[in-house]
């Protein structure tokens, strides 16, 4: 399959963030978001924390130490710079880092972690740790290898902006993220259909847009059923 690229609108994102879209102050807690909703915290530290959709974290500040956990969900930190070091707690991974901003997702395919500015130092499976720097990503799946690379940054943090990339995905691939942030599912059955590659940029929170400016990339057709939008080849 070609690689094929388009642009589609439409779509709502809620963000929570007070008056005029800015930061609220947060103090020591949890902190979550609905399906479909972003939050903009200010951390009792400093850091500042972005989380997207269907995302929650735990924050506790110590004499000697600041911990944040991400239990669900994706985050973008601007870690605030001081003495205390800053762990980041993934469940069977963790990073520290005195000061940097990193891009962390804990979902259902695995984490990832992408040093925007800074860097940090994450354990690693074997006990060795894995040093990212700035402009690294490390994806790590639990039984495989951990995977750097250098992605786009532009691209990554797009979803902030209520929008998703997608370069030369698979189409399993992208339902995967649109469906984190809409009631609304999509669904592919079909392997064939599912490993159909494509290119594009996506507002989010509008599944079904996504859905049929696929079937003008690609020959599939896009059935509405109900809560359930399927995904199958073009007969």
């Amino acid at each position: 399959m070609s690689r094929r690229a388009v642009m589609a609108g439409g779509g709502a994102l809620v963000i929570t963030a007070g008056v005029s879209f800015g930061w609220q102050t947060a103090y020591a807690g949890v902190f979550t978001t609905n399906v479909g909703e972003q939050r903009r915290v200010v951390l009792d530290d400093g850091t500042r924390a972005m989380l997207d959709t269907s995302t929650r974290i735990r924050f506790r500040a110590k004499s000697d130490i600041r911990l944040l956990s991400l239990e669900s969900g994706r985050i973008d930190l601007d870690i605030a710079a001081e003495k205390r070091p800053f762990v980041l707690d993934m469940g069977n991974r963790q990073a520290t880092t005195a000061s940097a901003r990193l891009d962390v997702s804990r979902t259902d395919g695995g984490l990832q972690l992408t040093a925007i500015n800074g860097s940090a130092r994450i354990d690693g499976p074997s006990g060795r740790p894995v040093s990212l720097t700035m402009g690294s990503r490390i994806a790590m799946i639990e039984g495989r290898e951990d995977q750097l690379d250098h992605p786009e940054l532009e691209d990554l943090i797009a979803w902030q902006g209520g929008r998703l990339v997608f370069r030369d995905d698979t189409i399993a691939q992208a339902i995967a993220e649109m469906n984190r942030y809409s009631y609304r599912t999509l669904v592919v059955t079909d392997p064939k259909v599912a490993t159909m590659r494509f290119s594009g940029a996506y507002r989010v929170g509008d599944p079904e847009a996504f859905a049929h400016s696929l079937g003008v990339l690609l020959p599939i057709r896009v059935i509405n059923d109900g809560d359930m939008i399927r995904i199958i080849a073009a007969s």
